[in-house]
């Protein structure tokens, strides 16, 4: 029953509607505001894409249901993706008006694209990275970092430290970068001796749907001059240590100089990573511990 059926019209009603027919006809004025109750509980409800955790009495998050989303999307002009998670819709919808402020430059695209690790409330989010060559003057690269803890910072470089494939000169390319979060740690890999072909393993810890969305999601965000050329992950962090590299130096630090690996490869490209292979040493040109989700040398 509903809380006027069950107390509040009996609180104000005088002792005589306590009879049998009076009762049933309060009864039935009762249950038609607890309908209406109901129903205005419901719209509100409905017209919330994200509570942010906030509860109602019986414990319900104070949010449309999951069918509802699609509707707000469509009325916010943010796209939302069968393989985002349901929480990331949910944030990402909540902020529509700072997407929208931040569309069409590099810091949105991350804004945009980091929330498809919202897995749950607990999950760890990515540290994402945009980089791209500037071929004014001296040439230079412009790196963007959203950090997990949501920290952005913008860092260029005048003398560059990112020459992909030695075209300097086609500056709106840029490259997304990954740092997958831990619970990406034991993605499958080529020829590890357990996984077999059509198994259901999918190489690298990230399905194709969700690269395909991934791709959509930067090309709504990004600026029409813009291109789209890479998506770049790893499962190092940006505070682990290169394995394979003398020294100490970290995975795709926007500070760092390239440094030779131990197989021939470079931690960051000096016109060397267009292609996969040294045509001169028969060696890798890219390193092991990234995986490119998604390439477009166009």
């Amino acid at each position: 029953m509903g809380a006027f059926v069950d107390q509040i019209v009996y609180r104000f009603a005088p002792s005589w509607f306590q009879a049998r027919w009076m009762r049933a006809l309060l009864d039935s004025f009762a249950g038609a505001l607890d309908t209406l109750d109901l129903q205005l509980y419901g719209g509100l409800k409905a017209g919330n894409p994200y509570a942010a955790g906030a509860r109602d009495r019986s414990g319900a998050l104070l949010q449309c249901e999951s069918d509802a989303l699609a509707y707000h999307a469509r009325d916010r002009g943010i796209s939302i993706y069968s393989s985002e998670p349901d929480l990331s819709k949910r944030y990402r919808l909540s902020r529509w008006r700072q997407l929208k402020k931040r569309r069409g430059s590099h810091l949105g695209e991350l804004d945009n694209l980091q929330p498809f690790w919202l897995a749950t409330q607990s999950s760890v989010l990515p540290t994402v990275r945009i980089v791209h060559q500037d071929a004014e003057g001296t040439p230079s690269s412009v790196w963007y970092t959203l950090t997990s803890a949501g920290a952005v910072s913008v860092h260029r470089r005048t003398t560059s430290n990112w020459n992909y494939d030695g075209q300097a000169a086609k500056w709106s390319r840029f490259w997304v970068v990954l740092h997958l979060p831990p619970g990406y740690s034991s993605m499958i890999v080529y020829d590890d001796g357990v996984s077999v072909y059509d198994g259901g393993a999918v190489y690298d810890g990230v399905s194709a749907l969700a690269i395909r969305d991934m791709v959509s999601n930067i090309k709504e965000a990004k600026a029409a001059h813009s291109r789209l050329a890479g998506i770049i992950a790893t499962t190092l962090q940006p505070t682990d240590p290169i394995p394979d590299c003398a020294g100490t130096h970290y995975p795709f630090d926007p500070l760092d100089t390239a440094q030779s690996l131990t197989d021939g490869a470079t931690s960051l490209p000096v016109g060397n990573w267009g292609s996969i292979i040294d045509p001169y040493t028969n060696q890798p040109t890219r390193p092991s511990w990234a995986s490119w989700l998604y390439e477009d040398n166009t």
